[in-house]
């Protein structure tokens, strides 16, 4: 019996693929492009192409599994968020009750306690979705991912900028994608555990945005600052890159939410604190980031072929 990980190119799904193989776990993956995986995964793992929204795909991917690592993806072009992710939940459920999974670990947020934080407050709905349909479920209430900084790879090239909308001076858990996937291999291949709970995944500390910013200068050696954007700007930054207006829409008011005082219910605990610190995680992932997008920009164009 395997166990079933979705989104296994994403940050998350990624990392705990690679662990739940080194760990030697038979494994399934349910790619919606098996091309994008790596060839080593596609070599040592039973694929199944297919959408997480598909309930067909969902239960040939279980059929075989004991274990499912349920993420939900972002949808940037949806044209109806809370539909596509209830479309998921609701696909999961059946299909862990249709071949009697019994073992979920799931990628909630941060705030799914609540019912007023859009997208967040949906993870709590499919959280409740999942208990019961299977008898031991581990929700995951991870911390903002540090891997969203990423999107300021080009200003904090360009001018030392942060922009994102999220209050300067409010202290949030700031979790790499690398230690939630560590957590959430560990449960899935740790069969001990029963019943439904409730985790935090909080990183090495709280950190508000603006000494998030700070840190990044103290690796990178220049000065690195946050400027929280109006949720105006922010809506047209995003329609700029391509998502749709739904999404949009609410995704400011999102990141306004995550400003509120009692947005992290989940106590920091010896247990919800990881390894990885800011600095740690800008050494690793956000340095060569930008060093890779300050090159590319510098490199010469090739010449125009000859006609």
């Amino acid at each position: 019996m395997s166990i079933l990980v979705t989104t296994p190119t994403g940050n998350v799904g990624r990392r705990v693929v690679e662990r739940l193989l080194e760990a030697g776990a038979p494994i399934t993956v349910l790619a919606r492009d098996p091309a994008r995986l790596d060839p080593a995964v596609r070599e040592r793992a039973r694929v199944v192409a297919g959408d997480l929204t598909d309930p067909a795909a969902l239960a040939e991917s279980a059929r075989v599994a004991r274990a499912l690592f349920l993420a939900i993806p972002p949808f940037p072009a949806s044209a109806d968020w809370a539909a596509d992710q209830r479309r998921v939940g609701e696909a999961a459920a059946a299909a862990i009750r249709t071949q009697g999974l019994e073992r979920v670990v799931f990628l909630s947020s941060a705030g799914a306690q609540r019912d007023d934080l859009y997208a967040v407050s949906r993870l709590g709905e499919i959280e409740r979705m999942l208990a019961a349909a299977a008898p031991h479920v581990a929700a995951l209430r991870a911390g903002f991912f540090l891997e969203n900084f990423l999107s300021a790879v080009p200003t904090i090239a360009a001018d030392g900028t942060v922009y994102m909308s999220l209050p300067p001076d409010r202290p949030l858990a700031m979790v790499a994608t690398r230690d939630v996937g560590d957590v959430a291999a560990a449960l899935l291949l740790d069969d001990a555990w029963r019943g439904h709970q409730v985790r935090g995944v909080h990183g090495a500390a709280d950190r508000t945005p603006a000494q998030v910013a700070a840190a990044f200068g103290r690796v990178l050696g220049r000065d690195v600052r946050y400027v929280r954007v109006p949720a105006e700007a922010m809506r047209q930054a995003l329609l700029g890159a391509g998502m749709s207006a739904h999404v949009a829409d609410e995704y400011p008011r999102l990141m306004d939410g995550l400003g509120a005082l009692d947005f992290q219910a989940e106590p920091r605990t010896a247990t919800s604190t990881t390894p990885t610190t800011v600095e740690a995680w800008a050494e690793a992932v956000l340095a060569p980031a930008v060093a890779g997008f300050a090159a590319a920009r510098l490199a010469p164009s090739a010449p125009a072929a000859a006609v």
